[in-house]
């Protein structure tokens, strides 16, 4: 199936808009990965067509794109031609509290970006309380003992402290 329609994921990266050319250069960043990490060659006809479109990629010097966006798509198609030469993902470590996150493989790469995106600033919050996240990214329990209290919730505990005292 997936061999049916490479051609026109290799298209994408042709595309004018910049995200588009990153999920189709992830795309196959992944797909190399899965099939590495399942004892299975990837087997396209045109493979070294492919690494020769993401080390122009990786090489782009386009005036017509803004600084930023040359900056992201070098990074990211340098990451991914380093994958596809058959090198492992390098990994990246995500801070957020007392706590870090690997990430090292393209899947959980992509599951990062995504609830990144649907997440935007709450992303640290989540993985430091919602259990869900944790399960996914395999970071066990919440750590009930370093979990931020919000000062609403420390307010609603010094009333309720506060009215059983006045009763005594």
């Amino acid at each position: 199936l997936i061999q049916q329609d490479i051609n026109k994921l290799i298209k994408l990266m042709d595309s004018t808009d910049l995200d588009i050319r990153l999920s189709a250069g992830t795309t196959f960043a992944f797909l190399y990965e899965f099939y590495d990490n399942n004892d299975q060659e990837f087997n396209i006809y045109n493979l070294q067509d492919l690494k020769d479109k993401i080390m122009k990629l990786s090489n782009d010097s386009n005036k017509s794109q803004s600084k930023k966006n040359l900056r992201v798509q070098r990074s990211e198609f340098r990451d991914i031609l380093h994958t596809i030469e058959g090198n492992e993902y390098e990994m990246e470590i995500i801070k957020f509290g007392y706590e870090q996150l690997d990430i090292d493989s393209w899947r959980m790469k992509i599951y990062y970006d995504i609830f990144c995106s649907i997440l935007g600033s709450g992303m640290n919050i989540h993985l430091a309380q919602n259990q869900t996240l944790r399960d996914i990214f395999e970071l066990g329990s919440v750590l009930l003992d370093k979990v931020l209290i919000s000062r609403d919730t420390r307010m609603n505990a010094v009333s309720f402290l506060f009215s059983v005292l006045i009763q005594f």
